[in-house]
């Protein structure tokens, strides 16, 4: 029999003497195992299971230790899922998990899981990596029996409330934002006709950068919102001039040439507000 039902996770120096952090399944002749599969210390050119004993993870080959170990009992006690992003392919909400899971565990939630990565998902904003991520959430949440208090429906900061947090915005805050104002736009036609803005705050007027995905006139890319006052109006222009794009679709003049692609709406108190939380960031 492989495994017993305890799970850790360790860190120890591998064969480049660099740190990893390593996540576990001790089995019955106290060896760690990871899908099944011993994990090996490499030392001499000969592949040595390591062993876990009085609480260290240790090579009998070569006497190499970890650098610590822990137990995922507290990670499970607050294992939790938390907003990412909607996907606005699909417009489903996305949620990913607060801490690893011990393979065990994950193998029971793991259908409720789907891998992305950019090219697969638009999150409106640029993102290097998105991983692991569930639509799904009170199904994971019931497999994985998360205390109520920590469920996404009983989150303080949730996509329908955003906390007043004064100048200082949370990851997440920053995420749901970005987010409203994404919904806000999607329903808005593009204007035809060539509109010049200026890139620079005039009067009342004053433009404003997803922090997310803020413009880069050098690559040709990136997003942000235009408060103008004086025409009661208000912009969303998303910067598209990068190699491939289609410029066809640009209708917004950035230093006399077609660079963006832009969307207004008469001006909305509630939507600017919005945007003066992430001006004042």
């Amino acid at each position: 029999m492989i495994m017993s039902k305890a799970n850790i996770r360790f860190r120890i120096l591998n064969n480049q003497n660099k740190l990893v952090t390593i996540n576990a399944t001790l089995g019955e002749d106290k060896r760690l195992y990871r899908c099944g599969t011993p994990i090996y210390c490499n030392c001499h050119d000969s592949p040595t299971p390591y062993l876990f004993i009085d609480g260290e993870v240790y090579c009998p080959c070569c006497g190499k230790k970890s650098l610590s170990v822990e137990t995922f009992t507290e990670t499970l006690s607050n294992i939790h899922l938390t907003y990412f992003g909607t996907d606005y392919n699909t417009m489903q909400d996305l949620y990913k998990l607060s801490d690893t899971l011990p393979y065990t565990t994950w193998n029971l939630v793991a259908d409720y899981f789907v891998k992305l990565t950019p090219a697969e998902v638009d999150l409106g904003y640029s993102v290097g990596y998105v991983g692991w991520v569930t639509s799904n959430p009170e199904k994971v949440e019931e497999v994985l029996n998360v205390r109520d208090e920590l469920k996404v429906c009983n989150q303080e900061i949730t996509k329908d409330d955003i906390m007043e947090t004064g100048n200082q915005l949370s990851e997440v805050e920053i995420f749901d934002i970005v987010d409203r104002l994404h919904e806000v736009f999607s329903v808005v036609e593009t204007p035809y006709g060539e509109f010049q803005l200026y890139t620079g705050d005039v009067g009342d007027d004053y433009i404003v950068s997803n922090p997310l995905f803020p413009p880069n006139p050098h690559i040709g890319n990136g997003e942000c919102w235009y408060v103008k006052h004086t025409t009661n109006e208000i912009w969303y222009i998303r910067y598209n001039y990068r190699d491939g794009d289609d410029l066809r679709m640009n209708n917004v003049l950035i230093d006399f040439e077609l660079k963006a692609i832009g969307k207004v709406i008469a001006y909305d108190e509630d939507v600017e507000k919005l945007i003066m939380k992430l001006k004042e960031k």
